[in-house]
């Protein structure tokens, strides 16, 4: 199993560049100005949004194989949705998905939606941890594969809880034109995801 893939996969899906401007629209749209609270909503999103993926990452593949779904059949699809989610981000910096216009003005509950889900733990890492997951054959591969996802976490979280740090030492362009760069690498990994599902696919 390529587990440099698998970190790149989550890292790009988890959307570190893109939610740095993306959480900062949200909190200036509630008047969140002060740092402290700020940092709370973050590391409350992303918290959240873990213990959620945990779930995800523990019973995903029995939900598959209790609607008979297959391997194959949820690489080519999985693969589509991952390919319009990269045009997405290659086109408007962050995906379509991503774009969720919040109701409530209580913190707490912005928080959870849409900053936890599916900001963070949305369909695409939804379709990264199940791919990945079925691949797994033994005990110590699922060891690795939870704690490369988890490492992918962490340094989304380091990134966008730093954001303004970093937006103000590399400019607003820079993050953007990397954010891209992201979205082209996760379009290879679709693009692979759908051939290598089809070839299976058509061989069996």
């Amino acid at each position: 199993m390529d587990y440099i893939q698998a970190l790149l996969s989550m890292f790009i899906l988890l959307g570190a560049f893109g939610n740095i401007f993306v959480f900062e629209s949200i909190l200036d749209s509630l008047g969140v100005a002060k740092k402290d609270i700020r940092s709370f909503a973050i590391k409350r999103a992303f918290l959240i949004a873990y213990l959620t993926w945990i779930l995800i990452f523990v019973a995903g593949v029995h939900i598959l194989k209790f609607f008979g779904v297959s391997i194959e059949s949820f690489k080519v699809a999985g693969g589509i949705l991952l390919m319009l989610m990269a045009l997405d981000i290659l086109r408007d910096n962050t995906p379509k998905i991503s774009n969720i216009r919040h109701q409530d003005s209580e913190l707490e509950k912005v928080v959870v939606a849409p900053m936890a889900v599916p900001l963070l733990t949305g369909p695409g890492v939804i379709t990264i941890t199940l791919l990945y997951r079925a691949k797994v054959t033994s005990l110590i591969e699922d060891i690795y594969l939870f704690t490369v996802f988890s490492i992918a976490f962490v340094l989304a979280f380091l990134v966008v809880y730093n954001g303004e740090k970093i937006v103000s030492r590399f400019g607003r362009t820079m993050i953007i034109l990397l954010n891209r760069l992201m979205g082209l690498v996760l379009l290879t990994i679709a693009v692979e995801l759908i051939v290598n599902g089809i070839k299976h696919a058509l061989l069996t």
